[in-house]
């Protein structure tokens, strides 16, 4: 997971992932409970498995953005940090401390505007992102092409 990034963009193999295995669906939030104040947080743009080390939040409906605000704000990792608990090597996040943490909540009409706001923006992200993905796939099977001679431009 990228550091400062709500767009998870890379994926692997789930054979890559070791251990207990968790189950995410698109537009879940995936939160790094490992070293909180690295700020690993995004959402997810498909299915997919993690390891245990993250924590998987699924959004009440119109409670996406709300949700994806709060998590991924300063103020939310800087409240994990705070009220993490310290592991075998390193602080983890606390999930009943982060459950608690307090915050208003709008109206329905408020609620339900901005989430609409948010995935527009969200959208767009999973858009770009493919794009860059596919970029990045074209240029790993062009690049040994081109350095060989195999072909030319």
């Amino acid at each position: 997971m990228p550091k400062n990034s709500i767009c998870l963009n890379m994926y692997g193999d789930v054979s890559s992932v070791t251990g207990s295995k968790l189950n995410f669906r698109k537009n879940d939030i995936l939160f790094g409970k490992i070293r909180p104040y690295f700020h690993k947080v995004g959402f997810a743009q498909c299915n997919g498995v993690t390891s245990t080390d993250t924590l998987v939040m699924r959004a009440k409906p119109n409670c996406f953005g709300l949700l994806l605000e709060i998590v991924s704000s300063d103020a939310y990792v800087a409240y994990t940090t705070a009220t993490s608990k310290t592991g075998t090597k390193m602080p983890r996040a606390d999930w009943n401390a982060m459950s608690a943490y307090e915050l208003l909540e709008p109206s329905a009409r408020v609620l339900a505007q901005f989430d609409g706001f948010v995935k527009q923006i969200t959208d767009e992200i999973m858009n770009l992102s493919d794009q860059i993905v596919a970029a990045r796939e074209a240029r790993d099977r062009l690049l040994p092409k081109l350095m060989s001679g195999e072909i030319e431009v």
